[in-house]
Formats: C-alpha cells, structure tokens, sequence
C-alpha cells in the first residue's frame, strides 16, 4: 500500500488545517510587508476581522519607535531564519497593549514569507481569552486613561499598555503617545512637567506609590481641564520596573476647590476688615471725643472774643476763618463719631424701602440724577436701625452723584433672596433682601477698588474718606454683607444684603379675654408688652402691688389684638406700658402708631434698656406720655402711674 506524498496533498486541506489550529497565526509577504493570510484563532484573538487584515501593511498593525527598529527585524529574521520579539500592537477600540511574537521565514514558490505565531501578552492580565476580554469590556466603562509603563534596568522607559481614553481626554490617540512621547508632554505647563519629574523620581527613589495632579487644553477643543494621576510600582525579576497607573478627570472638583479657596481667602479678608475697622472706630471715638472737648473750649472762647466791639476788620476776618476752620473741624469730629457708634444698631422690623428710597430720592433728584427704583412684591422685612441704614444709603447716593456730576441714571434694585451656604462668600444659608445700587458714573480704578472701604481712603479733593467706611461698619454690625464692582467709564454697583424675615412671627396666647381676666374688667385695668417673661412677671407683680389690673403680652400683634378686644366690650385699658424693642415681634413704636389708630387718646409709657435711644430721648414727639428706663425701681413706676392716673388706685 503506498502513501501520499507531500506534492499529492490538496491545498484544501492544509487550508483546512490552517483555520482549526486554535493557535493564532498570520502570514507576511517578506518583500511587500503585507499580510497574505491570518486563521480563524489570530481573529479571534485580535478582534479585526480577516478582511480588515488581508492586505494591510504591518505598520498598521504594530507599533515601533521608528522604519528603523522595524527594518532591523526584519533583517534580523532574514538572517536566524526565526526569532522572538516583543512589540507593541494598537487593537481595533484604540487600546494599545504589548506582545510577544514568535517568527519563522517561509520560502514557497521562489518567495519569502513571514509567518508570525503569536499568544497575545497584554501586561495587565496574561489570562484566558475569556478573562481578557471581560476585562476589556470592564476598561471600556473606565472613565479615565489607565496604562502602563516600563523601566528597564538601564532606565530606559516604555508604554507597556495604554487605554484609548486618551483620545477623549486629551484629544490624542494612545497610538501617538506610545510612538512620541512628547505629543503629550508639549500641552503639559512646564512648571507641571518640572513637577511630575521632581516628585516621580522621588517616588521611584523610595519605591513608593506616585501621585500627580497637572492641567492639560484639550488638542482639539482647546479647553483647559484638570487631571490626576495615581500609580503604583512593581519591581520586575530583571531588574526593571512596572509602573501602573490610572488618570482621571478632576475638573469639577479643582474648581470647587478653587472656589472654596477664594470664598475662605475673601472671608479672611472680610475678617481682617472687620477687625481693622473696629479697632479704628474705638480710636476714632476716642480722638473724637477729646477734639470736641477742645472745640467746644475753642469755638465758645471764639464767639466771646467776636463780641469785643474794639477789634478792627481784618481781626474780625481772621476770626471769621478760624470759625469756618472750626466748624470743618466739627463736621470732621462728628463724622468719627458715627464712624466710632456703628456699633450696636437699635433694630425694628421694618420694610427696607423705608430706609432706601426716600434717603437716597432727596440726595439724587437734588443733584440733577434721574434714578429708578424697582421693589419686589411683596418685599420682605428686615431687623434694621432705620437711622443708620439710612445714613448708609445717603452715602451711597452721594457717592453716586459725585461720580456723576454732569447727570448721569441711578438704578436701585430689592429684591427677595433665598442663599445656599456658598452664594455669597461670608454669609450664611437664608433669607435675605438683596439690594443693589448701580450708577452710570466714572467708575472706579481697580488698584482703587480693594481699598474704598478703608476709613480716610479718598479719591475726591474734598472729603474726609470715611462715607464708604461707615457703610461697611454698618451692613456688618446688621449681619450683612456688602460689595462693590466697577468699571472705568461705566460705572459702580454696590450689592447689599440684609438678614430677612419672610413672615411675621407672631406668638399669640390668646387674642380673647380669659375668664379671670373678665372678672377684673370692673378694675381698671393696664396693658403690659414686654418680650422677656420675667420683666412681664415683675411688672405685673408691681402693678397689682399698686392696685391695678394687669393683661400682659409679650408682642405688638398681640397688644393690638388685645387693646382692640377690649375696646369691643366698652371696658377699654386704662394705658398701655411698651417695651421698645422686641425681638421675633412688633415694638413699641409701630405698636403706639397702631393703637392710636384705635384710640387716639391711649396713654402709653415706653419702656427700654436703650437709655440713649432717640425715642426714649424724645418720647412725646412719638406720642408717648412717659418713659420708664429699664432698669427701675419700684417708686419712680408709682410716681409715673400717679402723675398719668391721678384718679386710679393710689401707689
């Protein structure tokens, strides 16, 4: 029986042969470098397809430093006939990753043929094809660039593998960044590169993990984003090094930072401010108060001397100077001392328009400036001392005008805010107004624009610098905030917030007479508001002590309701006794307003531990009949309720 030889053999078979073999394979035209042939295994493994390979030149296939180092494998074969080599091939989803090939040289026909065996050696896994390519499908997921690279023991480094994120990050292949290295490194800032070399050769000095953050615009788009980068050391058995690592895109997150940086730097700011101008109005009180002490020696040693019929003219125009001087020098001495009281403001619930729009209207229309307000609807109130906030609002609007002294539009703006903890750098998450004031004046320059808060910071020829300095201290000591922003030829806006209320807090007991309380109508009787329960007990106790009836509340809602009720029986209140200031309430003067609305005969004592308050000052222009400092004694109360109630119950 005699046996086929090889020349007998069908191509068929050895085709057929070719595609079982489950090791991958693919064949190279020695002359042309293009493939001619690949199996079903080499597919499979590669994920191209036969005809995305048929045909193709090497190049495209496998990546090398330079056609020389490509050359010289090729020479290198033509001379051992076979060989072994690692080289660097891209897959079709863009991931570059690492390969040892095993290559034999073919002659067939009088042509040469290069036949490549190869198990694929991806660096990250050397597992099974279904385990390589679950984790394929994990890294596609992956958002951010993962790879690695090698040091040999010489130094020499090299992308073992490199995902295809890049492209989307940085808007460059992973192909371009293993064949040139320095198509990445170019759109790196040098001092990051400065960095990243710094802090890597320290990390591979103590073999320890290497963290780098670094910036990088995109090659495509331009846009600048953030990225950090994290990896890890192995050392090999020949001495090198296998370093992986992962990049990812922190952008948001370093512009949080940022943000959060800048808010701490402006709230630092805004502190050492506070400080400073605390500090300066305690000694400006202080200098303020010794100037006027020599002034009024001054001015009251003037007017005697001016009333010496003996001087001559140019004496008298002499002492007519000094006057003026003087009076300069009083207008300055007050100044200070507004500047050194903007402490603690005296507060009322109040609507903001109250202490914005008529101020700052008078100042403007008087100075030929067309301004414009726009209120929201409703506008919720605030805790404001009506008196200082109305000076700051005057300062404003003189500042406005004296920027404009051809004219020009003033635009005032409130409006109701709700903030987050971030909005606005220096206040807390709440209700506010928001109160914005906007000119068409010069502007300020901006090496100016950091200091027009400061006390005897000016720009103007006249003035003292201490109008924008009063404004600052006065929206701090209410829990506000202020801020400026200008441009040279357009103008200034100035943003205010104040802490607001969106309702009323209102705590009523009852509104209605209780049943005790009617018992004691045939009595006369009196009304007590006070905030704090213990001076309501105390002044109770005293009033009974007297012999009166007493019906107490802690707020203005309450005692309107109250007074009101007790005017519907026909057993109206005796008087009234109102403490001035109420905290989460009406006080005791809108209360007076409204209740004289009622009755406009009531007789009402304001009671307040504010000695130096304008109203306890002059209480009857307010139309209250007395005032009962806090704290009193026993007697001066009965004296007052004598003097007011000569026919009530005696004390």
């Amino acid at each position: 029986m005699s046996h086929p030889t090889n020349d007998s053999v069908a191509p068929e078979l050895f085709a057929a042969v070719f595609q079982s073999l489950d090791i991958p394979i693919v064949v190279v035209d020695y002359a042309t470098r293009r493939v001619v042939a690949v199996n079903q295994a080499f597919t499979n493994e590669s994920g191209y397809t036969a005809e995305q390979l048929i045909g193709r030149e090497t190049r495209e296939l496998s990546l090398f430093p330079s056609e020389a180092a490509r050359d010289q494998l090729y020479a290198k074969l033509a001379e051992q006939k076979q060989l072994t080599t690692t080289v660097v091939r891209q897959a079709p989803d863009g991931n570059v990753a690492e390969l040892t090939l095993c290559l034999s040289l073919a002659e067939v026909g009088g042509r040469r043929y290069m036949v490549i065996y190869t198990k694929f050696m991806n660096t990250l896994l050397d597992e099974t094809h279904q385990v390589e390519q679950r984790l394929r499908d994990v890294l596609a997921v992956v958002p951010g660039v993962i790879y690695q690279y090698r040091y040999d023991a010489a130094g020499k480094g090299r992308f073992t593998y490199l995902s295809n994120k890049t492209e989307a990050l940085w808007g460059i292949t992973a192909k371009d960044i293993v064949m040139h290295e320095g198509c990445f490194w170019e759109h790196v800032p040098y001092e990051h590169r400065r960095e990243a070399r710094d802090s890597f050769a320290a990390a591979a000095a103590n073999r320890s993990p290497w963290e780098w953050k670094f910036p990088l615009r995109h090659v495509r788009t331009g846009e600048e984003h953030w990225f950090y980068c994290i990896a890890f050391p192995k050392m090999l058995p020949d001495g090198g090094t296998l370093w992986t690592g992962f990049v990812s895109d922190i952008t948001q997150l370093h512009r949080l930072q940022e943000a959060q940086q800048a808010a701490q730097t402006l709230l630092q700011e805004e502190r050492l401010q506070k400080n400073k101008l605390e500090s300066l109005g305690t000694l400006a009180g202080g200098i303020a108060h010794d100037v006027n002490n020599l002034l009024a020696v001054l001015t009251g040693n003037l007017g005697l001397i001016k009333r010496d019929t003996s001087l001559g003219e140019e004496s008298q125009r002499r002492l007519e100077s000094i006057e003026r001087a003087t009076e300069r020098a009083k207008l300055l001495a007050k100044q200070l001392l507004t500047f050194a009281k903007g402490g603690d403001p005296v507060l009322e619930n109040v609507s903001p328009e109250v202490f914005v729009v008529e101020p700052m209207q008078c100042i403007l229309e008087g100075r030929g400036v067309d301004v414009t307000f726009h209120l929201a609807t409703p506008l919720w109130r605030v805790r404001a001392d009506v008196g200082q906030l109305s000076q700051v609002f005057q300062n404003l609007a003189t500042n406005a005008a004296d920027a404009m002294p051809e004219g020009g539009q003033v635009r005032v703006h409130l409006q109701n805010r709700t903030l987050a903890g971030q909005d606005v750098p220096g206040l807390a998450a709440g209700d506010y107004v928001h109160i914005s004031v906007t000119d068409t004046g010069s502007g300020i320059a901006p090496e100016h624009l950091s200091r027009v808060f400061d006390p005897y910071f000016t720009t103007k020829a006249e003035g003292y610098g201490l109008g924008l300095a009063i404004v600052y201290s006065v929206i701090s000591k209410h829990g506000g905030h202020i801020s400026v922003t200008s441009t040279l030829g357009v103008g200034t806006r100035f943003d205010i917030y104040l802490p607001a209320r969106k309702t009323m807090e209102v705590t009523l007991e009852s509104a209605a007479l209780t049943g005790d309380e009617a018992d004691r109508i045939a009595n006369r009787r009196l009304l007590v508001m006070d905030d704090d329960e213990l001076v309501r007990e105390m002044l109770g106790t005293a009033l009974e002590t007297f012999g009166y009836s007493v019906v107490a509340c802690r707020a203005g809602e309450e005692a309107i309701e109250r007074y009101q009720a007790a005017l519907a029986t026909g057993c109206p209140f005796l008087g009234v006794i109102l403490d001035l200031h109420i905290n989460r309430g009406m006080g005791g003067r809108e209360t007076l307003e409204r209740l004289r609305q009622l009755d406009p005969q009531v007789t009402a004592i304001v009671c307040s531990g504010y000695h130096d308050d304008s109203i306890m000052a002059n209480y009857r222009a307010y139309g209250f009949a007395a005032k009962l400092p806090k704290p009193f004694d026993i007697d001066a109360l009965g004296a007052i309720l004598s003097r007011l109630f000569p026919d009530s119950p005696k004390p």
